[in-house]
């Protein structure tokens, strides 16, 4: 059977089946050159192929090519400018004078309580 199946198929069904036994999650993303690769194949091999050797449905890769190609189009995030900070005066404080009155729920008493 393997002396059917064309050699960059079989490098590349190498390729997946590394890529399989050593990601870290079950539903990982397709590398991207893996992808890339695969869907080259596409277009030279018939997808009945490359789901039997690769073990890939073709459907998903054209699927996520189009996904990329999404993806690729889209501007890039605009990074937030950085905080601009003011740069005080020195020496004598210019606010020595200022004084602030918080006024509290106390600060005023019912009509009937003030003294006069």
């Amino acid at each position: 059977m393997d002396s059917q199946i064309p050699a960059e198929l079989l490098n590349l069904k190498h390729r997946f089946d590394h890529w399989r036994a050593h990601r870290q999650r079950m539903l990982e993303r397709m590398p991207d050159d893996l992808r890339r690769d695969a869907q080259k194949m596409l277009d030279i091999h018939p997808p009945a192929l490359l789901r039997r050797v690769l073990n890939v449905d073709p459907k998903i890769l054209t699927r996520t090519s189009k996904r990329a190609s999404i993806s690729a189009a889209a501007p890039p995030v605009k990074q937030p400018s950085p905080p601009i900070f003011f740069q005080l005066p020195t020496g004598r404080p210019v606010a020595s004078r200022l004084f602030i009155r918080l006024s509290t729920k106390f600060d005023r008493l019912p009509s009937s309580n003030r003294q006069t």
